[in-house]
């Protein structure tokens, strides 16, 4: 079950239900608080363009881990793909989970953070060449793309996909308030 999270505003002042409107006064703070995205809003948000997402890890200390990758939303979950010797892969073979962020960083500010277990996407459901070409098209266009995923084509043993699987997702978006 995948669920949204209580928000609390930028100006901190009270806590908002998803779904409900703020229960303050924004214009005593100044500027109206974020919205939730809708179901809709948050997949269009997460296919539109090529935005870079932030993927979080645990390393063997504990610590958090975090990397820029490209990444796709496929079926509700996220895909990423990444060499089998990163840090990030060697992570989520201890600890397998993982948060992603995806945000726009100018106004109106929007993002989506997806926290979720792991799990390795096998050739047989989704082959490295057709995910790297998705991706590779979305991020460098369709000549470029191709290219870029040409040395996937015959199964690249040093590089997995993996499946974040959404089961807590926080969203938010300044353009709701508009």
């Amino acid at each position: 079950m995948v669920t949204h999270t209580v928000l609390h505003c930028i100006c901190a002042s009270r806590r908002c239900c998803i779904g409900r409107r703020w229960g303050h006064d924004a214009l005593s703070h100044g500027r109206r608080c974020s919205m939730p995205m809708s179901e809709a809003r948050l997949d269009e948000f997460l296919t539109e363009g090529a935005k870079i997402a932030v993927v979080s890890t645990v390393d063997r200390r504990g610590h958090p881990r975090s990397a820029p990758v490209w990444y796709e939303w496929h079926d509700g979950s996220v895909l990423i793909f990444t060499g089998r010797s990163s840090l990030k892969w060697r992570n989520l073979q201890r600890v397998a989970h993982a948060s992603v962020c995806v945000d726009e960083r100018e106004t109106p500010y929007a993002g989506v953070v997806i926290d979720g277990p792991v799990e390795e996407v096998t050739e047989d459901e989704d082959p490295v060449h057709q995910v790297a070409l998705r991706m590779a098209t979305r991020y460098y266009g369709e000549e470029e793309g191709r290219a870029f995923a040409e040395p996937y084509r015959d199964g690249a043993p040093g590089t997995v996909v993996f499946r974040v699987r959404p089961e807590h997702i926080v969203s938010w978006d300044y353009a709701a308030d508009v």
